[in-house]
Parts: structure tokens; C-alpha cells; sequence
């Protein structure tokens, strides 16, 4: 039977879900799929989803809950009869109102894609969001059994699942790569290192703690550059100028070719208070960046085999990220070399087995 799949993302901007979920819709085989994408607010993948035959429908309304009958209209219309008709949503605000709104229509399955720890939500609401908080969790507890399938980034996500949920739960990593790069990296002798972020500068990126142990190597020979954009700009900008660190650590707009600005540095560093499966961390070893990882709840210490492509840092922990970095400048050439021996273990994020995967779900539901 054709599969009628309709993907629901609140914001799909260009980031690590919005370049999974477009990675996907494009690359399904369209013999086999009737591809449709809902969105409320940006579209940054719009042009390209019409380029390749996938239907887009754009919500003005930038509030979910305000869309919630605008939504219900679209997904009766899109239905298609002798269709199996798939609905996939995705991050547990969307998954909460779009299994209500799935519930109540016949011939639609509902699979829910969840790329955050549930045990770390408490980072989204503010210390003034208690009520809210506790409404949002008993909504997950409640309604995510409800679905039909979870499917999660990593193992690491899928350990903070309930015992009576986990049954439920599929780990697929996400389609990162179309191969492992063959690409050469030279060794360095004595020269300088350049490091990077490349983020959503956000609360749960914990980019100060990325900045702040750049005091601790102000001797050293190695700069700091982060690419991104998002609401905490102003106050990285004012911590990197309260610390005296304008000539060590830069802010700049994300560019529209990241892997080919992410070549030209030596180290990538993701502080994050916790990560699903990261793009960023996957993409930098396929281009033989040295990655520092925070030891954070999610998938960091599975992409890095555990520290044995890559360093892990306490998460939050400057000081101890700043010991991993200083490690690094003393034997880069030794760590570039301990990295390359685990270049195999990047197979697991090509796209071609990650969407049968994801082809063999969609089938069996």
C-alpha cells in the first residue's frame, strides 16, 4: 500500500531537526510516498521542498494553539483513501497537541519524534513556569502512549523513556551523512588551532561555559569561533567583552555553507546541557575536526564511542572543558590520529541505511 506521510514541525528553520526531517522528505523514493509538510511561522526549506514535489502547507499563526483547528482542516483534506496515512511530528510541544488532534481523525497512524532527554524539559520553563511545567509532563505521561510509534535520535534519549513507554520507543539515528569523507587532514607542527561552536545560541547550548574557558587560555595559541544566531547574542557578546576576550573569541552569522567554513577550523567544541544525536558533533568527525563534547544526557558520548573518537567534559564544567581543550593543543596530533582509527562507526549516520529504517517503519505500522 502507498504511504501518504504528512510531517508537522512548528518552525523549519535550517538547524539539526529541520535538516533531518527536509534530508528525509527529499530523499524518500516518491513512487512510494505521497510527501506533505505542515509548518506554523518559517519555511526555510519551502523552495526546496517544491522543487521536489512535496507539498507545503505554511500556517501564519506563529502559536500552536491557536492553529489547532487550522491544522485539524488541513490534515482532513490531505487524507487520502487506500493510503496508509502517516502523521509525524515532531519535539514534545507539537507531539502533545498533534496527538490530540490525531486522535480524533479515523485512517490516521501518528508517530511522534522526540530529539530531547523528557528528564531534561525542566531547562524550557523559567522558575515562574511551575504550574505550566507540570502540565506539559503530565500531558506526555498521558498522551504519548497514545501514538503509534516514538522514534528517537539515540540511545541516549531513548534511556529516559518510562519502562511501560520504552516498547514503543525506535532508535534511528539521524541521516547525517551521504558518505564518510576520504578527505586528508594534515598534522600540525607547532601552529596555531582554531576552535569552533557551531550553535542556536540558546539556554541549552550553555555557550558561556564554552566562552568562559577561553580565560583559562589566554596564553595559549587558539581562538574560539562561534557561528550562530538566537536570543542570548547580545549577552555572549557582553560576556565575551566582560571576560577581555575579543581577541581570542568571535560571534558571526551562520553561514550558508557550514560544512565548507567547518574545514577550515581545527576543533569543534558542543557544550550543551544536553544534545539528542547532533549533526554539528557527526559532521565535524566526518570532516576530521577534533571534537570536545559535554558528557550531557543524550547521544554526545554515543556519537564519540564513548571518548574513544573524541574528548568528553564534565557538562557545565569550564575548567574541566578548558584541561580537555589544553590536552588537545599539547597532542593534537595524537588525538587526530586516535580519531581517524574510528572513522568506520560514522556508517551508522549514512542516509541510504538511515531512511531504509525509516522506510521499513513507516511500512510495518
Amino acid at each position: 500500500m502507498k504511504k501518504n506521510l504528512i510531517f508537522f514541525m512548528s518552525d523549519f528553520s535550517f538547524g539539526g531537526a529541520g535538516n533531518s526531517i527536509s534530508k528525509l522528505c527529499i530523499n524518500l523514493p516518491k513512487k512510494d510516498y505521497r510527501i506533505s509538510v505542515i509548518c506554523i511561522g518559517k519555511c526555510e526549506y519551502k523552495k526546496l521542498f517544491e522543487r521536489n514535489k512535496i507539498n507545503v502547507y505554511q500556517l501564519k499563526n506563529r502559536k500552536l494553539i491557536f492553529s489547532i483547528f487550522s491544522i485539524r482542516r488541513i490534515l482532513k483534506k490531505i487524507l487520502k483513501k487506500n493510503y496508509k496515512n502517516i502523521l509525524i511530528s515532531n519535539i514534545h510541544y507539537n507531539n502533545i497537541i498533534l496527538t490530540l488532534i490525531a486522535k480524533q481523525i479515523n485512517n490516521l497512524k501518528i508517530i511522534l519524534v522526540e530529539r530531547t532527554p523528557l528528564q531534561e524539559l525542566d531547562i524550557y520553563f523559567s522558575k515562574f513556569d511551575f504550574l505550566k511545567k507540570k502540565i506539559v509532563k503530565f500531558l506526555i505521561r498521558v498522551l504519548y502512549p497514545k501514538s503509534d510509534i516514538i522514534i528517537v535520535n539515540s540511545n541516549g534519549i531513548k534511556n529516559g523513556f518510562s519502562k511501560s513507554l520504552i516498547k514503543k520507543v525506535k532508535v534511528i539515528y539521524p541521516p547525517a551523512l551521504r558518505n564518510v569523507n576520504k578527505l586528508q587532514k594534515k598534522f600540525k607542527k607547532n601552529s596555531s588551532l582554531k576552535a569552533v561552536c557551531f550553535s542556536r545560541l540558546s539556554k541549552e547550548k550553555n555557550l558561556e561555559c564554552a566562552i568562559k574557558s577561553f580565560k583559562f587560555l589566554e596564553n595559549k595559541n587558539i581562538s574560539l569561533t562561534i557561528y550562530g544566531d538566537g536570543i542570548l547574542r547580545e549577552n555572549l557578546v557582553g560576556l565575551i567583552s566582560s571576560l577581555d576576550l575579543k581577541k581570542k573569541v568571535v560571534i558571526k552569522k551562520l553561514t550558508n555553507f557550514p560544512q565548507e567554513e567547518m574545514r577550515k577550523f581545527d576543533i569543534l567544541i558542543s557544550s550543551s546541557f544536553f544534545e539528542g544525536c547532533s549533526n554539528t558533533i557527526i559532521e565535524a568527525l566526518n570532516n576530521k575536526l577534533i571534537v570536545i563534547a559535554s558528557n550531557c544526557p543524550g547521544g554526545n558520548a554515543e556519537i564519540l564511542n564513548y571518548g574513544k573518537s573524541g574528548l568528553l567534559f564534565q557538562t557545565d564544567n569550564e575548567h574541566d572543558l578548558y584541561l580537555k581543550v589544553k590536552r588537545v593543543i599539547n597532542n593534537f596530533n595524537f588525538f587526530l590520529n586516535k580519531s581517524n582509527k574510528y572513522r568506520n562507526n560514522l556508517k551508522r549516520f549514512l542516509l541510504k541505511s538511515n531512511l531504509e529504517k525509516f522506510s521499513k517503519t513507516f511500512e510495518n505500522i
